[in-house]
């Protein structure tokens, strides 16, 4: 196999890649849009590459597919599969980006293809960076950790200290990751690990001048301090970064992140102060992801403080900064639709359609309150999981019902019930997996549908959502509150396959009226005559 040698920048794009380490972001831009029309294939296809970088930190995925697009073009024409690798890489990143991971997994896969044939160990380290992001995408924490070790390896062993810091950052947030796995046997290893990575990515950053990466670093820094437990040392790091010079996006994530920690620590004042500037900077820049975010906490922030006519005022640009975002994605998911079939805009067009359609079936699926699905989407999720008993895969349903709901709207107002609904619509979600459906069937009652879960497994899993809510802070909501719940659980196997969906949903229900009759706050499951255990 012919081996290219080591690759490195067209001349003429030195210029453009330092405007770009120094987050002068439009400059560079220009610059590149202007050297991707050169008569090189070489200083094209580095042009392009850049390009794609640039706008892809722009938020503008679809011009960064179009980018990649005209980058990989100029590398075939040049023959340089070192520089196809690099484009490739970047595709791979867009594509992960928009929720295409199948695609972005082929894109790496021909990065990794390249790499191996360019001897060069830059190149080779970039094609592991776009295997890592694909894996890290996936939720393939282990793996992502074992292609950016060996990224960081190659990076090393070349000298590259840009692909070096990419690596360390990666690295940092992996880590992280891999801490919070429930099956982890040593978190604080890996929090210890994530904080001398991101210590590492700061100082390679430095070393490169690039402000971009040493924001970056200084926020992997502190998420790692945060989760190490210095909370000091995590305020004076995110106040660093708000503190620098840089763009108004880094300062409000700092502000963002250090409000979320008053907030946690019951200081809703400070809180709303650094919200409301964070929103004055957001609002210019029109980041609709982060200024979603920022309504979040403003909403509970204004709650914490009492405010509800405020906080209502903030959910309700929250839900609007949401239905925003879900129509940017959509048409961006189109526009990229479009780069792949530059010959074919019907088809593009038709996805939109398709993809808004799905948003407002989406939106129709919702429970309105509590953000979580409806009774609608239980419905569908039930069928669904019905219909597949016959192949041998059972279910578990689930029938939640809040314990004397009536006394907590009496005593404590219809708006404390409200929120009481929100956050065990909260508690549940965050209970399930991808693919089980946690809904509000009604009024104060929830469901569960479990795929793949049996009746014994399905109680453990409601015990702790019983005990979940008993331990919510529910005084944060209003003094003396308190929450609990009662659980009817029907683990269904396949030799029920037979039963209609009413027959289930009575037999779950029957459950649930015995766990209220046995005093509440219990779960009742596979042996209903037994009544459940009271909740301790």
């Amino acid at each position: 196999m012919t081996r290219s040698a080591p690759v490195g920048p067209a001349p003429g794009i030195e210029a453009a890649l330092g405007l770009f380490r120094t987050d002068r972001l439009q400059a560079a831009r220009a610059q590149a849009e202007a050297l991707s029309d050169s008569d090189s294939p070489m200083l094209r296809a580095d042009a392009a590459t850049l390009l794609a970088r640039i706008t892809r930190r722009q938020g503008e995925l679809d011009v960064a597919l179009a980018a990649c697009a005209r980058a990989i073009q100029a590398a075939e024409a040049a023959q340089d599969p070192a520089r196809e690798c690099r484009a490739r890489v970047q595709k791979a990143h867009v594509l992960a980006a928009l929720g295409r991971i199948e695609a972005a997994a082929e894109e790496s896969d021909l990065a990794r293809r390249l790499s191996a044939d360019s001897g060069d160990a830059a190149v080779e380290a970039a094609g592991l960076e776009a295997l890592g992001a694909v894996q890290w995408a996936m939720g393939r924490w282990t793996d992502a950790l074992a292609s950016f070790e060996r990224m960081q390896l190659l990076a090393t062993s070349a000298g590259d200290l840009e692909l070096q810091a990419v690596a360390q950052g990666a690295l940092a947030s992996v880590q992280g990751e891999l801490a919070q796995q429930p099956a982890c046997d040593d978190p604080g290893l890996h929090r210890r690990r994530a904080l001398r990575h991101a210590a590492e990515y700061l100082r390679l950053a430095s070393e490169l001048g690039d402000l971009h990466a040493i924001r970056s670093a200084r926020h992997n820094q502190a998420v790692a301090q945060l989760a190490s437990g210095d909370r000091a040392a995590a305020r004076r790091t995110f106040a660093a970064v708000h503190g620098e010079a840089g763009t108004g996006e880094a300062r409000a994530v700092a502000l963002l992140n250090l409000a979320e920690m008053d907030l946690e620590d019951g200081a809703a004042a400070a809180a709303l102060q650094r919200l409301q500037d964070a929103h004055a900077l957001l609002s210019v820049l029109g980041d609709a992801a982060y200024l979603q975010k920022c309504c979040e906490l403003l909403c509970n922030a204004q709650e914490a403080l009492g405010e509800p006519a405020a906080a209502l005022r903030w959910h309700r640009q929250f839900h609007a900064h949401y239905v925003q975002l879900a129509s940017d994605r959509a048409q961006m998911h189109a526009r990229a639709l479009e780069v792949k079939f530059e010959t074919g805009r019907a088809q593009a067009e038709a996805e939109f359609e398709r993809l808004r359609a799905e948003r407002y079936e989406r939106a129709a699926l919702v429970d309105g309150l509590t953000g979580i699905p409806n009774r609608r989407a239980f419905d569908r999720a039930l069928a669904t999981a019905q219909r597949h008993l016959a192949d041998g895969r059972p279910f578990s349903l689930v029938l939640l019902d809040l314990d004397h709901f009536k006394s907590i709207n009496d005593q404590h107002s219809h708006q404390v019930g409200d929120d009481v609904l929100r956050r065990v619509g909260r508690v549940l979600a965050s209970s399930c997996r991808h693919m089980d459906l946690a809904a509000r069937y009604g009024g104060e009652e929830f469901a569960l549908v479990l795929p793949d879960v049996d009746a014994s497994l399905a109680e453990s899993i409601c015990e702790r959502v019983r005990s979940a809510v008993e331990r919510e802070p529910w005084h944060e909501v209003s003094p003396g509150l308190q929450v609990s719940v009662s659980i009817g659980c029907l683990g269904v196997a396949a030799a029920d396959h037979a039963l209609s969906i009413e027959a289930l949903l009575a037999a779950a229900d029957q459950r649930l009226y015995l766990a209220k009759r046995a005093g509440r706050n219990r779960v009742v499951g596979a042996r209903p005559e037994a009544g459940g255990a009271p909740g301790r």
